[in-house]
């Protein structure tokens, strides 16, 4: 699923507009997506907000310690760095790759060296 939301500028717009009796939230774009670089834009329609909003992935990093994530529009390229970095990690994480949905697509455990593929 693409990233797709009501534009939160224009929701505090339409608040403003309530209590105030004015009409601010016209000069806002209604819906907000996120972008191929991973950036967020706005477009007027939700629409035109899905047609230009990108896929992405999150590969999950979980340490002994810790936990991190990393996203990308590049399923490939958050599987090579995830299995780059593992060989190297002085402290193996067990890694797991989900699509923008969350769900799990491929995972590494910290006793593998190759993505094991989710079970469809």
């Amino acid at each position: 699923m693409k990233l797709v939301f009501e534009n939160p500028a224009r929701l505090r717009a339409e608040l403003h507009d309530q209590e105030m009796g004015e009409n601010t939230a016209k000069h806002h774009d209604k819906w907000a997506y996120l972008g191929s670089d991973l950036r967020i834009y706005t477009h007027p329609a939700k629409e035109g907000a899905e047609k230009l909003a990108a896929a992405f992935y999150v590969m999950h990093a979980d340490y002994e310690t810790t936990t991190g994530s990393v996203c990308s529009t590049s399923e490939n390229l958050l599987r090579a760095i995830g299995k780059d970095h593992h060989a190297v990690a002085p402290i193996k994480p067990d890694l797991s790759l989900s699509d923008s949905e969350g769900k799990i697509l491929a995972a590494l455990s910290i006793w593998e060296k190759e993505w094991a593929e989710a079970a469809q």
